[in-house]
């Protein structure tokens, strides 16, 4: 039994001196092995700054060619003529994978262009003179530097109203599947 004194701690036995020292050795590690452990710890760091460096650099490239596809009206009351611009507001090009325009609630491709000449007939409007601009082939790119592609454009003769050109302005919508260079899928409608 350790003899204890009133208001005190119970005091530890202690290690003979020789027992000190050999717990001591334990705890005390080689210089190599010092340095083989840092040396281990830097590559794991470097290893692992790489990963994220590479992965940073891939998601800037991809950035730095993502399109911006967007459809623009224009109306002009002087002519009286309305029209449907493509323009790419992104940085790279947007290559075209399908277009339509939306009729009543009713697809039509305007892949090929043909739409063009039936769109009086569907929309049932006399005294439309249609103009047939863009056919938005699948495969085309559009490039930054166009800064407008127009889609679609048509101007009313004298006999029709102005209130039937606003309602035909709202049957008519536009959807356009574009894909980056990097084949990420996006598209663009008006309206929005």
């Amino acid at each position: 039994m350790i003899p204890v004194a009133l208001g005190s701690a119970p005091v530890k036995p202690t290690l003979p001196v020789k027992g000190r020292r050999k717990k001591l050795k334990r705890l005390i590690i080689s210089s190599d092995k010092i340095l083989s452990l840092s040396a281990i710890l830097i590559a794991l760091a470097s290893i692992f700054v790489t990963i994220w460096e590479s992965s940073e650099i891939r998601r800037h490239n991809r950035l730095s060619v993502r399109p911006k596809l967007e459809i623009f009206f224009n109306y002009d009351p002087g002519c009286r003529s309305m029209e449907w611009i493509l323009c790419n507001n992104g940085i790279g090009p947007g290559i075209i994978k399908d277009s339509r325009i939306i009729i009543d609630k009713k697809a039509y491709p305007i892949n090929n262009g043909a739409i063009f000449d039936n769109v009086g007939d569907i929309l049932g409007l006399e005294g439309l003179s249609i103009m047939k601009i863009s056919s938005m082939n699948s495969g085309l790119a559009i490039i930054k530097e166009e800064t407008m592609k127009p889609i679609f454009r048509f101007e009313l003769k004298s006999k029709v109203k102005e209130e039937d050109f606003w309602k035909l302005h709202d049957r008519i919508e536009f959807k356009i599947d574009y894909e980056s260079m990097y084949l990420e899928q996006f598209y663009c409608q008006y309206p929005m």
